[in-house]
């Protein structure tokens, strides 16, 4: 599928997953968002267009120099993207008129989150290795004062076929084992 088609912002964003989360911001009240990888914008824009104020936490830069499940390098060359593509997401955002309820906060999830707030809700979103998610999830729950959700709760392996890319699956149910899923959307909220 073409990226672009249908939406102006391409990146991945299901349905399924703003169906959810149209639920859960409605239900909850929620009014702000901390979303933790954002690539060029789509589902920052989706957020800023129903809640406050969303933090969005990017590095927005992909530094590996092979392709792999787990990294954006051969979504880079397919779309003919630069490696470093913040202006890019800071442009979609501001042609979409939300630039307003936007923070941006640059660098690596694990390193940066003592500048994010506390939000009513967190959308994990960033790398999808095991150790990785394991991590976001630690770090980040304690910023969800309502709900802390992600997604790409999937199987997918490395072009070997063999390889398992995602530990999504194996984060959630070993740190979050009431945790909700629905498709690879997954949700936990707090009791």
């Amino acid at each position: 599928m073409n990226p672009f088609e249908k939406y102006p912002i391409p990146g991945w964003f299901g349905d399924d997953n703003r169906a959810q989360l149209d639920t859960l911001l409605g239900f909850h009240k929620i009014r702000t968002v901390v979303e933790v990888g954002s690539f060029l914008g789509l589902s920052a824009v989706w957020f800023a267009q129903r809640v406050n104020s969303v933090h969005c936490v990017d590095t927005w830069f992909e530094g590996a120099t092979y392709e792999s499940e787990n990294n954006l390098v051969g979504t880079l060359r397919r779309w003919d993207l630069p490696r470093d593509f913040f202006p890019l997401f800071r442009d979609n955002v501001m042609r979409s008129g939300v630039w307003h309820k936007i923070t941006p906060i640059k660098g690596d999830s694990h390193y940066v989150h003592g500048e994010v707030p506390v939000a009513d809700l967190v959308y994990l979103d960033a790398r999808h290795d095991y150790r990785s998610v394991c991590r976001d999830i630690e770090i980040y729950q304690d910023k969800a004062r309502v709900c802390l959700c992600g997604d790409d709760y999937s199987v997918r392996y490395e072009s070997d076929g063999k390889t398992p890319a995602f530990g999504v699956i194996e984060a959630v149910n070993k740190l979050l084992p009431d945790a909700q899923h629905v498709g690879p959307f997954w949700y936990w909220v707090r009791p």
